[in-house]
């Protein structure tokens, strides 16, 4: 996904954000950095991840908005 345009990533990559599974969600950060500047709703949801019960997201989600 990250190598995908991002009309085609983002909204799988959002709804990622949201997966039981802590490693999906990081990986789903990750992703979504590249386009942290450009795109509001990824500047939403990478801030809405800041509240992560998982101190990893939060801390790739800070570097991410950084």
């Amino acid at each position: 996904m990250a190598e995908a345009r991002p009309d085609v990533a983002v909204q799988p990559l959002l709804k990622a954000l949201h997966d039981r599974t802590v490693d999906v969600r990081r990986a789903a950060v990750q992703a979504l950095e590249q386009w942290a500047t450009d795109i509001p709703e990824v500047i939403t949801a990478l801030t809405e991840t800041l509240t992560d019960p998982d101190p990893g997201v939060r801390t790739q989600a800070r570097w991410s908005l950084a």
